[in-house]
């Protein structure tokens, strides 16, 4: 809307799947530790794969999909179940979304299972 009302305006966006947050996050990190960070040190954790895994995507981490939040029921699972979803069902919600790729997937933080991609 504010692109509308007036192009010379600047617009920033805060948060996921924008590079900032990750950036500030990095730096401090960075500061915490008094050191650099590498970016194969962290991880982005996250339901949504429109925000948390593609945030991830951008910022140059690895990331952890937790399946059973915001798709569970694309992933026919009840959210916040132990439920593990098919395989079927991941492949073809990460299909429809086929520039957006985990590097990890897990229905909760407390079991993992593995899928083939």
């Amino acid at each position: 809307i504010y692109h509308n009302i007036n192009n010379n305006l600047e617009i920033k966006y805060i948060g996921k799947p924008y590079s900032d947050v990750y950036n500030y996050c990095f730096d401090l990190l960075s500061k915490y530790h008094n050191q650099s960070i590498s970016k194969s040190e962290i991880i982005g954790i996250g339901d949504s794969l429109e925000h948390d895994i593609l945030g991830a995507n951008n910022a140059g981490v690895d990331s952890l999909w937790i399946t059973n939040g915001v798709h569970s029921n694309e992933l026919n699972v009840n959210e916040g179940s132990n439920e593990i979803p098919s395989n079927k069902d991941i492949n073809k919600l990460l299909s429809k979304f086929n520039h957006i790729k985990p590097t990890h997937i897990t229905n909760t933080f407390a079991n993992g299972f593995n899928v083939e991609l």
